[in-house]
């Protein structure tokens, strides 16, 4: 649901589908992103080795190692987490509401349809009488 409330185009890349043997420029840059390298103990930190990148990636490689050093960002990180919980949270209950309230809808109709029945078989009794 998040996704569907975004206000703005966008692409959404699965960086864990793309190939393992990057081809082109873009899948190697991305490939620093891949989620499947983040440590055991905090998935907001990526293991990552620079030399497995061309040199030109360094410099990003170095910039995302220091911004994870940062105490502020970091924090940051884990309030978001906690926002984007919250929010899963809500959109769970929201949905579960939702389907509760179409079964009670749909059992009234069954019930409307039940008594529509019943006076219609009334009024074929009183036709007989």
């Amino acid at each position: 649901m998040f996704i569907e409330s975004l206000t703005h185009d966008s692409y959404i890349i699965q960086i864990s589908e793309l190939d393992k043997h990057q081809q082109s420029e873009l899948e190697r840059l991305l490939s620093i992103f891949d989620q499947n390298r983040h440590i055991a103990q905090n998935t907001h930190i990526l293991e990552l080795n620079e030399n497995h990148y061309p040199e030109k990636y360094h410099r990003l490689i170095r910039r995302l190692q220091r911004a994870i050093a940062e105490p502020m960002i970091r924090k940051t990180m884990d309030v978001e987490d906690d926002y984007l919980d919250y929010l899963e949270d809500k959109e769970r209950m929201i949905e579960q509401q939702g389907l509760e309230l179409k079964k009670k809808n749909q059992m009234i109709e069954e019930k409307d349809q039940l008594i529509a029945e019943q006076n219609r078989l009334i009024e074929q009794l009183k036709k007989q009488r």
